[in-house]
């Protein structure tokens, strides 16, 4: 009684003395080392379960509790804790408090906390705030916690009070200022940084964070007063039976002495016990005992054979009675017969010895109760197993025991047999390789890439895969060029001249009657001498196709002798040339025709002298197209040089 009115006292005190609670959102102690934080908040931000220290600032130094964060004064942008919070203090009234030390008066901008993307929401010191003050700043009015950059240990805490539209600045648990706001509008994207904000200088060398927490309620005055307590200490008077575990749990003793022991106080801070512990054995106790055949009791009072609940008294180191509860198991010598299946040899349980043949043996053991246990042993043994393999595989091969290998080589490898033992596989292991290439193609309307999986009508880039000459993959690339043929044709307004639409390309222009090539005809257009169907092959981009057949009638042509009767000289000419008639007395109607259909002259003349004409035009080919008052006509084809 008089131990458990001992430290019922003390913790008590403890909870009176220290009442504190903890943020829901973020609550850094930056108590450990390397470059990972621990957020403790009760209900900490999905994502937010660990921050990580960026840059050169780190943990250690004496915070307010522990260790705290050390500052380098470099650029934010690359030292600072990335809480991976996306800042959201939207809608609810919040509380922000830390603990610094060391902080040097300065003119200069540095910052300590923020999220440049959530409004600009930040706190430094210099600049605007002036030498040894910090500044709240972001998407509402300034909040100046006078004194709070201090050069000694300062706790500095902001307060948004959201039904009394204000937010209140507190230096170690004074009140400096009160300002009115109007809607405190606080979001991002984030991160929120401790220890630095955007670009500019983050917490100054050598200053010193400590207990960072951000609350999403408005905290009291009291609850404020209460951050400010650190660590505590205490001694204790303990008296225990059988052993003693310290509050923190990390220790049990079973010796009297004097002990130190290390648990949070209500601050979260260290509250470090002196524990002068006496122990004393319990007056009770209870035993699981296993015996050969009988048990004597500790007090030597009683002797049992049967297994069965017993109770004994003896004095215990203080002088007091230990009843003593006894299970007893009452074990007798045993036998007993196994069925073994081993591989390769077996040895007994008594280790003395080892079989390699299968057979009925003999061992004896211990039983539980250290009695002897006669074993019959019926023993199979089943023997391992080998095989060799020649494998080729194509880049890596993993073989049954999961082992990949990406060289040809020899190889070993041990798996079960259908017996269950060790089956020793020996692998002749030949690794070849899959192949790449890439291939550039020109296709007249479409291309059926090597493997023939994918046929593509469009130019672009694909990738096709078949064995290689190892068997392997090849992967092709291949860039692709699809051409095509423009096999459009226009017809002349005379409706005897075909003009191939495609430009710089190849032609042929053939009778669709029998599909042969017209002779000579290989101009972009042509110019029907006598009705029939026509087409032309053209020929481009490494290309051939066949227009559609065009129907030509009316030429006009019915020779009825009037060829026989013109003569038409020099024919290539330079340009000029001369028609005569045999017939003096006929009239003529000279038409020159150009390639295109066009009519580029046109004169009556009589047969009864020579007429010369001269084409104007440029190199090339012309009709010559002549008629007379008979119906005769006939067409000369002219080649002007």
């Amino acid at each position: 009684m008089k131990r458990t009115l001992t430290l019922f006292l003390f913790l008590l005190a403890l909870s009176h003395s220290y009442a504190q609670s903890v943020p829901e959102l973020l609550y850094y102690k930056f108590d450990g080392s390397g470059t990972t934080v621990p957020n403790l908040a009760l209900t900490p931000p999905a994502g937010t379960a660990t921050a990580t220290i960026i840059g050169g600032q780190a943990q250690g130094g004496n915070g307010q509790c522990s260790g705290a964060l050390i500052g380098n004064g470099l650029s934010s942008t690359s030292n600072y804790v990335n809480t991976n919070w996306a800042t959201n203090l939207d809608g609810t009234s919040w509380t922000l408090s830390f603990w610094t030390n060391n902080v040097p008066s300065t003119t200069s901008t540095q910052y300590i906390l923020g999220d440049v993307n959530a409004g600009g929401f930040r706190v430094f010191t210099g600049g605007v705030a002036g030498a040894g003050n910090w500044i709240l700043r972001g998407g509402f009015t300034d909040v100046l916690a006078t004194g709070g950059a201090s050069t000694g240990p300062s706790l500095t805490t902001f307060v948004y009070d959201m039904p009394a539209n204000e937010i209140r600045a507190y230096v170690n648990g004074v009140l400096v200022s009160t300002v009115a706001q109007t809607t405190v509008s606080i979001n991002g994207p984030g991160p929120f940084k401790v220890g630095a904000y955007s670009g500019s200088a983050s917490l100054p060398a050598a200053s010193l964070m400590d207990e960072f927490r951000l609350y999403n309620r408005a905290l009291t005055v009291p609850e404020i007063a209460g951050l400010m307590i650190t660590s505590t200490s205490s001694t204790a008077s303990i008296t225990a039976c059988n052993s003693y575990t310290v509050p923190s749990g990390d220790e049990t003793y079973t010796a009297g002495g004097s002990y130190m022991d290390t648990i949070p106080n209500m601050a979260g801070c260290d509250s470090i016990m002196t524990i002068n512990l006496t122990i004393i054995n319990s007056s009770a106790s209870m035993q699981s005992v296993t015996t050969c055949n009988s048990y004597t009791v500790p007090s030597g009072n009683q002797s049992y054979t049967v297994s069965g609940t017993y109770m004994d008294t003896i004095p215990n180191m203080a002088g007091c009675d230990s009843v003593m509860t006894i299970n007893l198991t009452i074990l007798n010598s045993t036998a007993n017969t196994q069925s073994v299946t081993a591989c390769n040899s077996y040895t007994v349980p008594s280790g003395n010895q080892s079989y390699t043949a299968s057979g009925t043996y003999m061992d004896t053991i211990p039983n539980m109760a250290g009695c002897d246990s006669v074993m019959t042993i019926n023993l199979i043994i089943i023997n391992s197993s080998a095989s060799m393999q020649t494998i080729t595989s194509c880049n890596s091969y993993t073989v049954p025991g999961g082992q990949v290998y990406t060289m040809s080589g020899t190889y070993m490898d041990t798996i079960p047999n259908m017996a269950g033992c060790d089956s020793v596989m020996t692998f002749n292991l030949t690794i070849t390789n899959s192949s790449a290439s890439t291939q550039s193609v020109n296709a007249c309307y479409s291309y059926t890439v090597p493997s023939g999986n994918q046929t593509y009508t469009m130019s672009g880039t694909y990738m096709d895969t078949i064995p290689n000459m190892a068997g392997c993959d090849s992967i092709m690339t291949i860039n692709l060029t699809i051409d095509t043929v423009n096999t459009g044709v226009t017809v002349s307004a005379s409706g005897v001249t075909l003009t191939a639409n495609a430009v710089g390309a190849g032609y042929q222009w053939i009778d669709c009657s029998s599909n042969m090539p017209l002779a000579g005809e290989t101009a972009q257009s042509f110019m029907a001498t006598a009705d029939g169907m026509y087409a032309v092959v053209v020929t481009e981009n490494l290309c051939t196709d066949t227009s559609a057949c065009f129907t030509i009638v009316g030429t006009g042509v019915n020779e009825n002798h009037l060829a026989s009767r013109i003569s038409l000289y020099p024919n290539p000419t330079q340009g000029q040339f001369t028609i005569i008639s045999s017939d003096k007395q006929e009239k003529l109607l000279v038409e020159i025709v150009n390639i295109l259909g066009e009519t580029v002259q046109s004169e009556m003349i009589t047969g009864a002298q020579p007429k010369s004409f001269n084409i104007e035009g440029t190199a090339g080919m012309y009709f010559v197209k002549i008629s007379n008052g008979a119906g005769e006509k006939t067409m000369i084809k002219v080649i002007r040089q």
